[in-house]
């Protein structure tokens, strides 16, 4: 009976303990889910939170920079456009005072009094417009032909010759011309001027001024090299180069260095 008892006793608390550790462990199971879901949701709310502050913080950024961006282009483009406008406008005014007031290319183009002789032998001669080097191999001449008229030069007078077969002066024309070219000069100027790191007086000066220097070596100077331009044309025009670009560099240099 005792021993009935005690095996019945037994079953019974091994049902038991066998219940309430299911119990207990799907409690803890369920909760542990439980938990995992709250801290995953938590997460999901804080995740979106920082993408909204990242979203807003980069929106406002972004919206900064290219406020910036483009309020910097436009103060580089209104510097480039006002600099080069008047820049045109020193270069251009200067060349009207060189070459009617200060009459500095006066030696540039000399006088004969046998024009009318020569006009009439040369319009008679020749029939197309261009430029001719006088004396020349025709076209096509071999290489011993070139070296050969060079052996008889030696010595002797040659002439290179720009000829036009009419006179049509378009003066208006021209001085528009001229204007733009040196608005297109200025303008690449300040193209360079506003890459530069230093933008105060003296190194824009310096930028501008050499790029006198360069327009008179490569256009003018080069001629004197290979086409024996003399020094009555070439002296006027790095006077003109010089003086020009340098009054430039004065107003760019105010202008980029200004605060």
């Amino acid at each position: 009976m005792c021993s009935a008892g005690g095996v019945a006793l037994r079953i019974y608390l091994y049902i038991t303990h066998k219940t309430v550790g299911n119990t207990v462990g799907a409690y803890l199971y369920h909760g542990n889910v439980l938990i995992y879901q709250v801290f995953i949701s938590v997460l999901q709310i804080q995740f979106k939170k920082i993408i909204c502050k990242l979203t807003k913080h980069l929106h406002l950024t972004l919206k900064v920079f290219i406020l910036l961006y483009f309020k910097l282009k436009t103060c580089n483009m209104k510097k480039i456009i006002v600099g080069s406008l008047v820049g045109a406008i020193l270069l251009f005014s200067w060349q009207g005072i060189s070459w009617m007031v200060m009459g500095l290319h006066e030696k540039e183009y000399l006088y004969t009094p046998a024009q009318d002789s020569l006009l009439a032998s040369i319009s008679s001669t020749i029939k197309e417009d261009g430029q001719y080097s006088l004396p020349n191999v025709p076209p096509g001449a071999s290489k011993e032909a070139r070296t050969e008229l060079n052996k008889k030069m030696e010595g002797k007078p040659w002439v290179v010759l720009t000829y036009h077969s009419t006179y049509d002066m378009n003066m208006a024309m021209q001085m528009v011309r001229g204007f733009l070219i040196g608005l297109v000069c200025v303008w690449l100027c300040c193209m360079v001027i506003g890459r530069q790191a230093d933008q105060s007086f003296m190194p824009v000066l310096r930028t501008t001024l050499t790029f006198g220097v360069i327009s008179f070596l490569f256009v003018w100077y080069i001629g004197h090299n290979f086409g024996g331009t003399p020094w009555s044309v070439l002296r006027p025009e790095l006077i003109d180069d010089l003086i020009s670009w340098g009054l430039t560099g004065i107003w760019l240099g105010w202008w980029y260095g200004r605060k």
